[in-house]
């Protein structure tokens, strides 16, 4: 591994499109050989969290869409005071 590794620090000193292309696909091989299996463990508040961030979202954007779209169908829209000819 250390040698791979090397071999990529050398190839990215060059500038040349085909020394790019090399250290892509190093990096592409390193990525396949890594080990995939993940052991991920998600306790209730964590699913409580995400679901109070989704429903903070929709809530939210309701109250914004509420007052943005109030504006163009208000019924009670500001006109101007009558002039006062007195």
């Amino acid at each position: 591994m250390f040698c791979v590794t090397l071999k990529a620090v050398s190839l990215m000193t060059g500038s040349t499109p085909s020394r790019r292309l090399d250290v892509a696909v190093l990096a592409a091989l390193a990525i396949w050989a890594a080990d995939t299996r993940v052991q991920a463990y998600i306790d209730p508040g964590s699913g409580a969290l995400i679901w109070q961030a989704i429903m903070a979202g929709v809530v939210g954007a309701g109250f914004y869409f509420r007052r943005f779209f109030g504006r163009f169908f208000s019924r009670d829209r500001r006109q101007d005071p009558p002039a006062d000819h007195g």
